[in-house]
């Protein structure tokens, strides 16, 4: 993907071990490390780079990583970022901190 200019996909592993490699499929965070051009031909791909359309603008979640000193690291943050938007996404309501939430985004 960093071919085509999406540099925040990172490699994580050859099995798919880690969860770095996240991208959302059709809102659905999936590891891309693992995942065959095939499997996604019709379907929406969204990473990090996708959430805002102006250079320099950020996301409402990235917003509130940065202020909230939920940065891990540049190369995983990417991941759990599109994890946390999922999450949200899925949820009708406000997520509280349950097993669940730590679990959606762990990786």
């Amino acid at each position: 993907m960093s071919g085509a200019g999406y540099f925040f996909v990172r490699f994580g592993s050859h099995d798919g071990a880690t969860g770095a490699a996240a991208v959302l499929v059709n809102g659905k965070l999936v590891n891309s490390d693992t995942l065959l051009v095939g499997q996604v031909v019709g379907k929406q791909i969204e990473t990090v780079e996708g959430l805002t359309t102006a250079v320099g603008d950020l996301h409402p979640i990235q917003k509130a990583f940065i202020e909230t000193g939920a940065i891990q690291s540049g190369y995983s943050t990417p991941a759990m970022i599109l994890a946390a938007k999922a999450l949200l996404e899925a949820t009708p309501t406000r997520p509280k901190r349950t097993c669940a939430t730590s679990s959606a985004v762990s990786g």
